[in-house]
């Protein structure tokens, strides 16, 4: 059965540019429509050729940037599939600089085409593209803070040192998952992809010395965490015990796969095992080496409100994963009221499904009624967790056979009810290891009935499997609208999936439980990200106001704060996605009664990614 891939899974300036001006350019649409018109222009009349002239040369710059994105990232053409030359990305500070001059030129022919003469699909293609270019034109002068894409469709945010996005791991997973032996051809590349290790560590080191320069330094606990794994790959690829590390093994079974002559073989093992050893080895000690010397003078806690010009750059990154001009300080106000109303919407629903309040627990006022609710969230948390199936056994095998067959009851049953909400199905096939891999089993061995159904609504169906899978096999799409660089503009897709999910099931009462307790976690971790990056919450306080107001244990509080840490701002795309959504459909359900709620949300998930204002556009239009 074939695999959702990466492409489907995920997905300059001068410093005087102002917060407002990534707004202007990308949202100016949006910004007239909002503004008493004094006078109307009339629309501009094209003619049939001019028409044509522009759509050729939108839908010419959409292909050449989508093929632009691949070919400035070898990695990234090793998660799409794409036969390519094996290679790591150029991750110097002079490509980081010619990346920027050729999405200047990028710039300026989409902005040299006239919108108005393209039709609704390529218009929604040129806001989008507009949209990232001037993201990404607009921070990249404040690059040495922190790139804010967490993919690798953008080269330079590899340079991070967060836990799953890195060259330490991404440099292995490339390896052993993206790279497929199917001739010796191949399995030179594989070794020659190794030899290069040492040039890439190299040019990630001169990037954070580059970022030293600037003022700008990791966290201690994080440049050590990242040590300790460097310090690991290179004991790993020592002489004694490169023939046991995981790349060996994984080099070694696909080479046997070929068939080869022992003799040719054992060419090809042994040009491996030197490169492990003389290559691999001391450059994974180097960097160790240098991750440690920046540790000895790192500082315990560094939020980007620490930073030379960080709250610049995190105002940046909110009104970019959030889309609204609300600055940090309004969204944590914001946020703040609705996590009080989605706690207390939880409270009724528990107590409609047979949780006890305790009798002393009754509402008085405003102040109080708060101070209530929090008190009876730990217990009505654990009420909700015990009704939840738990898989664990003495045998490992037989819980992960468990769960592995609730997580496919699961999903019929979910799939079964997709024609409830959804006019278009996607053809691509779920493959449920996708959305339940064997390392989340390692990662939370606790995973009960809840949080397997949670994990299926959201990355199964009809979750992000469904938003991507449609959008993916929609052919009148440009490539970079499936890329993961533009999957935040969705990513509320996951939580609307949950609500829609409880809308339309037989289990109604346990999934709308489960969409506000989802809800109340991802909104306080919004809030605990303001907190921390704009106004420099310690993680002490950080830590308490995750603990007080979700149901996540203390070692989910500090994974969910190191990840805040480690991607600023990007928490507000989830909360924020999913609210333009509910916005989005509302007033299309409202322009367009005759159409039927599945119809209006399965047109928004065929257009892929897009900023709220252009499917807005798009929809209501």
């Amino acid at each position: 059965m074939p695999t959702v891939s990466a492409k489907q899974i995920l997905l300059l300036c001068a410093s005087t540019i102002t917060l407002s001006a990534l707004l202007s350019g990308c949202q100016s649409l949006a910004e007239k429509n909002d503004q008493p018109a004094v006078e109307i222009q009339p629309a501009k009349v094209f003619s049939a050729a001019e028409k044509q002239q522009f759509s050729q040369q939108a839908s010419q710059l959409f292909e050449e940037y989508s093929q632009w994105q691949i070919e400035q990232s070898p990695v990234l053409a090793s998660q799409l599939g794409v036969a390519q030359q094996f290679n790591w990305d150029d991750i110097s500070l002079e490509a980081h600089q010619k990346r920027n001059n050729q999405l200047q030129q990028f710039h300026q022919r989409l902005t040299a085409i006239d919108e108005q003469a393209l039709d609704k699909q390529q218009t929604a293609s040129y806001q989008t593209l507009l949209h990232q270019i001037e993201f990404e034109r607009l921070i990249s002068p404040l690059a040495y803070l922190q790139e804010p894409l967490a993919d690798s469709t953008n080269s330079s945010s590899l340079y991070r040192l967060s836990s799953n996005q890195n060259w330490l791991l991404v440099s292995q997973d490339i390896l052993l998952h993206h790279h497929a032996i199917n001739n010796v051809e191949d399995a030179h590349d594989y070794i020659d992809r190794v030899e290069a290790l040492p040039q890439l560590f190299k040019r990630w080191q001169e990037w954070l010395q580059w970022r030293e320069q600037q003022g700008v330094i990791s966290e201690k606990a994080l440049l050590l965490k990242n040590q300790q794994r460097a310090q690991q790959f290179s004991s790993q690829y020592q002489k004694t015990n490169a023939r046991n590390s995981e790349l060996w093994q994984d080099f070694n079974r696909k080479v046997s796969a070929l068939s080869l002559y022992p003799s040719s073989e054992k060419v090809l093992l042994n040009k491996l095992y030197k490169t492990l050893t003389k290559k691999a080895q001391p450059a994974y000690k180097k960097l160790a080496d240098e991750l440690e010397r920046l540790a000895s003078i790192a500082t315990e806690e560094n939020t980007l409100s620490k930073q030379p010009q960080g709250m610049r750059y995190y105002q940046l990154l909110a009104a970019h994963y959030s889309q609204t001009e609300l600055d940090a300080h309004h969204l944590f106000q914001q946020l703040s009221e609705q996590l009080i109303n989605h706690q207390q919407q939880f409270i009724n629903l528990a107590q409609a499904s047979g949780f006890a309040v305790a009798e002393n627990q009754t509402d008085t006022n405003e102040k109080e009624t708060q101070a209530n609710t929090l008190d009876q969230l730990p217990q009505a948390f654990a009420w909700l967790e015990q009704q939840a199936q738990s898989f664990a056994s003495d045998d490992p095998e037989l819980t992960r056979q468990k769960r592995r067959g609730f997580q496919r009851q699961s999903l019929q049953q979910l799939a079964d009810e997709l024609p409830y909400y959804l006019a278009a199905i996607p053809q691509t096939p779920l493959d449920i290891h996708t959305i339940y891999p064997t390392a989340v089993e390692r990662q939370f061995p606790t995973f009960n009935s809840h949080d397997i159904l949670l994990n299926n609504m959201m990355y199964g169906t009809p979750g992000q499997f469904i938003q991507i899978a449609l959008a993916d096999e929609n052919p009148s799409l440009p490539e970079f609208r499936n890329q993961p660089a533009m999957a935040e503009f969705n990513s509320g897709w996951r939580l609307y999936a949950i609500q829609l999910a409880a809308e339309n099931s037989t289990q109604q009462a346990l999934l709308q439980l489960l969409f506000q307790r989802q809800m109340i976690q991802e909104i306080a971790s919004a809030i605990t990200d303001l907190g921390l990056h704009g106004k420099s919450w310690p993680a002490a306080q950080a830590t308490s106001f995750l603990q007080k107001n979700t149901n996540l244990d203390e070692v989910a509080v500090q994974q969910a704060i190191r990840e805040i840490k480690d991607n600023p701002a990007i928490t507000l795309q989830t909360v924020m996605g999913y609210q333009h959504i509910v916005s989005l459909l509302q007033q299309a359900q409202e322009k367009h009664a005759h159409v039927e709620q599945a119809v209006v949300i399965s047109d928004w998930l065929k257009l892929g990614a897009v900023p709220a204002f252009s499917a807005e556009q798009y929809l209501l239009n």
